[in-house]
């Protein structure tokens, strides 16, 4: 089980009326997704480990419409080819050896939808990619970035950047030693004598799956328009899987 937190105006929306607090907790119990609680119009609802898909307040609004026939079918999400490249070196495969990748673009994030999103990853991480064992995500603006992007693995010693809860750049060990997230997810590491990073086009880092991104190129903000979506892990059919989660919540 995983709780989700989201704003009741989501399910407002979807429907097109204010719907009643005990009507809404009688249909996600129908739906298997039992309402914890709802405090000052913020909904907690559990999700099961089978739903990942369920796992942020836009697609459980969504599902929602369509259990009470407001939206019913299925939705459809264009998919294309693009221009863009992702490079993988060899390298990566002693470490963390695939990733699956896409780019959404014409998105209005604003302060409710960043916070969904980075609830999504959280919930994600902890549930089907097992606290970052089996798979990690990373979410880059792409105003912030250059192509083409490459995923290689490096040395300790060649990597540095400034994570993403940090006030300046970092050598990777002491990434991995100090930083608050890195500590917690270091043993991810342990013994490797190269660690995995994604660089963009002018060489700057991304990101170190599966411990931490950029603060200079990993932050999304309302100005964000176009965004470029990485998973990486040791499955690439479970990769595909979970970049499709995340896409379609986008």
């Amino acid at each position: 089980m995983a709780n989700v937190s989201f704003s009741k105006a989501l399910i407002d929306r979807a429907v097109g009326k204010s719907v009643p607090v005990d009507e809404m907790e009688v249909v996600l119990a129908s739906m298997a997704v039992p309402m914890e609680s709802c405090e000052n119009e913020v909904v907690t609802v559990d999700v099961t480990a089978n739903r990942p898909d369920l796992l942020s307040g836009s697609a459980i609004a969504q599902y929602y419409a369509k259990y009470v026939g407001k939206d019913a079918g299925l939705s459809e999400y264009e998919v294309k080819k693009s221009q863009y490249v992702v490079r993988l070196s060899p390298s990566v495969k002693v470490v963390r050896p695939f990733t699956a990748c896409a780019v959404v673009t014409g998105m209005a994030f604003d302060e409710d939808l960043i916070k969904q999103l980075i609830q999504l990853q959280e919930k994600l991480h902890v549930t089907v990619c097992r606290k970052r064992a089996k798979a990690a995500i990373g979410v880059y603006p792409m105003e912030r970035i250059a192509w083409p992007i490459t995923y290689e693995a490096r040395k300790p010693i060649d990597i540095r950047f400034r994570p993403s809860d940090a006030r300046g750049e970092m050598p990777a060990k002491l990434i991995l030693e100090q930083n608050l997230t890195g500590k917690e997810y270091a043993h991810l590491l342990k013994d490797a004598l190269v660690y995995p990073v994604f660089v963009d086009g002018k060489g700057a880092v991304l990101s170190m799956p599966p411990i931490i991104n950029s603060f200079d190129t990993g932050r999304v903000t309302s100005a964000t328009k176009d965004v470029f979506v990485e998973c990486s892990g040791f499955d690439f059919v479970f990769l595909n899987r979970l970049l499709s989660v995340i896409v379609t919540f986008l």
